[in-house]
C-alpha cells in the first residue's frame, strides 16, 4: 500500500518530533513481552477514564522538539510522513490541536492513535504492516526492538540497539542526511 514513488515513513510522537515531559524519565518503560500481540488488553495499566486525563496532561506546555520543523520539511520532500503514536484515539483532538498550534500537521499526511484494547507497540506494528512502511522512526527501545523483530526497518534516536533492521541516529536532521544517501531516498519528482 505504499504511496507512490515517495513511500511512508512512520514517526512516533513524544520523543520524535514532541520534548518528552520531564516526568516521562521517572515512569518505567514497559517492555513488550513476547506474547504481548496476542493479549494485548491484559496489559493495560490504568482504567480509560485515568487514561484520558494522563493523555490530556501530556499535552500541557509540550514543546516540538528543536530543529523539527525544519527536520521535517526535508524529509517530507522524498517520503510521505504519517505520524503513528502510541496516544489513544481520545485524544486524537488534542494532539491535532498540537500539531496545529505548531505548525507541524502540513508535514502528516494522516495521524494513527491507537485504540483502547491495543498496546502501543501492537498498534504501531499493524500500521506499519497495513502501510507497508518502508521505515519507522522512534525513541523507545523496546518498542523499536519489537518492530525490527516483525521486520520493520527502525530509525532509532539516540539510544543504541543491537538488531540488522535497526539504524540508530541523533536526530531527525541526521535522519534525513542518511536517507538521502541510502536506497531509501526517492527524489521528488516535479
Amino acid at each position: 500500500m505504499s504511496d507512490g514513488p515517495m513511500g511512508y515513513l512512520a514517526l512516533d510522537c513524544d520523543g520524535v518530533i514532541c520534548v518528552r515531559p520531564w516526568w516521562a524519565r521517572m515512569v518505567p518503560v514497559r517492555s513488550p513481552g513476547k506474547d504481548a500481540a496476542k493479549n494485548p488488553a491484559s496489559q493495560l495499566l490504568m482504567p480509560e477514564w485515568a487514561n484520558q486525563q494522563f493523555q490530556r496532561l501530556r499535552f500541557a506546555r509540550r514543546a516540538p522538539i528543536a530543529g523539527v520543523s525544519s527536520a521535517l520539511q526535508r524529509i517530507g520532500e522524498s517520503h510521505q510522513l504519517v505520524l503513528v503514536t502510541g496516544r489513544a484515539t481520545s485524544v486524537q483532538p488534542q494532539l491535532e490541536s498540537w500539531l496545529g498550534k505548531h505548525d507541524l500537521g502540513r508535514f502528516f499526511s494522516a495521524v494513527y492513535c491507537r485504540g483502547r484494547s491495543t498496546m502501543e507497540w501492537a498498534h504501531k506494528l499493524a500500521v506499519a504492516r497495513e502501510l507497508e512502511v518502508i521505515g519507522f522512526v522512534e525513541d523507545n527501545p523496546h518498542v523499536a526492538l519489537y518492530l525490527a523483530h516483525h521486520d520493520v526497518k527502525v530509525f532509532l534516536l539516540g539510544t543504541e540497539a543491537s538488531h540488522p533492521n535497526i539504524e540508530v541516529v541523533e536526530d531527525l536532521s541526521q535522519l534525513h542526511h542518511r536517507l538521502r544517501h541510502s536506497k531509501l531516498f526517492t527524489p521528488a519528482v516535479s
